[in-house]
């Protein structure tokens, strides 16, 4: 799950993932879209987990950004 206000950045990072990293991932703009999709947000990865979530401040450093990938 990808939440980003910017769409151009969040579909670059959607098709990044899917495309290099073979993982599905799901772009929001904001945390309501994210409340508002439910339950279908929990199957974008393999864990389905509630309740937690990896928040990473712009700039994004890229070296952060892979082990956040990487899990």
């Amino acid at each position: 799950m990808f939440v980003e206000d910017s769409e151009d950045l969040r579909e670059m990072f959607v098709e990044l993932v899917d495309f290099a990293l073979n993982r599905r991932c799901i772009g929001v703009g904001s945390y309501e879209e994210l409340v508002a999709l439910g339950d279908r947000a929990l199957g974008c990865g393999p864990a389905k987990r509630k309740g937690d979530a990896e928040i990473v401040s712009k700039p994004i450093d890229p070296d952060r950004l892979q082990s956040v990938i990487d899990g």
